[in-house]
């Protein structure tokens, strides 16, 4: 996970910033992001195993607190004006605070077994709200400038598949005997 999640990003980081600093900025940003909060949903989904994945997801969060607003004053102070201290609350309201919240509601086996079986589609309806929140508070840039938006969802979407088909070989590599 150290490799994954500290050494990966600063590497991308730096080859990627031989040919465009601005992708090699959104690459380090994107590979420092935290483990999605619905791969535990889609790992119950597909019968796997939701335990690893829930740990994953934890770790990286927690871990992600620390290592995105280092690597923001570290690696980006010359390419996007970010306050570190800023970003670091963010993340603790964000992540810490609703982690401390649900512990006590974990001993409710009710609340708990209704979340479990909706985990899906909680997971889902979360996706869509922040989604829409995301785009609603962006309208003036997408509505300016929609062709570079959509060039910068199609790197995405291309970034995006070229990692999970990367993922998908080494997990078929590692189930050959």
């Amino acid at each position: 996970l150290v490799m994954r999640f500290m050494i990966l990003p600063v590497a991308a980081y730096y080859l990627i910033g031989l040919l465009n600093p601005f992708y090699a900025t959104a690459f380090l940003l994107l590979l420092c992001l935290p483990a999605a909060v619905s791969s535990p949903a889609f790992t119950a989904m597909f019968s796997g195993n939701v335990s690893l994945s829930l740990k994953i997801l934890v770790f990286s969060s927690f871990l992600s607190i620390l290592t995105i607003p280092v690597f923001c004053d570290l690696l980006l102070t010359k390419e996007i004006n970010i306050n570190s201290r800023h970003l670091f609350y963010t993340m603790i309201y964000t992540i810490v605070i609703p982690f401390i919240v649900h512990l006590p509601l974990r001993r409710f086996k009710g609340l708990r077994s209704i979340i479990t079986q909706n985990s899906p589609l909680i997971t889902a309806l979360g996706l869509i709200i922040v989604f829409i929140a995301a785009t609603s508070s962006n309208r003036s840039i997408i509505l300016e400038s929609p062709g570079k938006v959509l060039l910068y969802t199609l790197v995405s979407v291309v970034s995006y598949l070229i990692l999970y088909f990367i993922g998908y070989f080494l997990v078929c590599q590692q189930d050959k005997p």
